[in-house]
């Protein structure tokens, strides 16, 4: 398969094989189930995704790491922040999610390392400022 992108819509994060980049097609989808519900079509405001970041070794973030392209990074604005098992685009899994109680308007995620090397997810939040995560789960292989 060829190189994967992410495209955002509405209705979730799907991964395209760009290979040819001149016909890219839809492989999977990551979404979460209340989009899916017309129940939340109005009145529960943004459920989509407004960025993602997956790892390649970048220098400005934080280096190599274990996630690297295992691991989507994502702000799910009022759905919450969510990570997501991409070793097989053809079959994203949720590794994970936050989401407070009082609900949460995620914008933006950026990924850094700790004082010791460690990899920390950095999520905005509209409303209460920056989170900071740390994934503990086990990586997928």
């Amino acid at each position: 398969m060829g190189s994967q992108i992410f495209f955002l819509d509405r209705r979730g994060v799907p991964p395209l094989d760009t290979d040819p980049a001149s016909t890219p097609t839809e492989i999977a989808q990551i979404s979460i189930p209340e989009t899916a519900d017309e129940d939340f079509a109005t009145g529960f405001g943004d459920l989509t995704v407004h960025e993602v970041e997956v790892l390649r070794g970048d220098p400005n973030e934080g280096g190599p790491g274990p996630d690297d392209d295992l691991v989507a990074y994502f702000p799910g604005m009022r759905a919450g922040s969510a990570s997501s098992d991409i070793s097989d685009p053809a079959n994203p899994a949720e590794l994970g999610h936050y989401i407070d109680e009082a609900g949460n308007n995620f914008w933006g995620v950026a990924l850094a390392e700790d004082e010791d090397g460690n990899r920390i997810v950095l999520a905005s939040d509209r409303d209460y400022g920056l989170f900071i995560f740390r994934y503990t789960g086990s990586l997928p292989s």
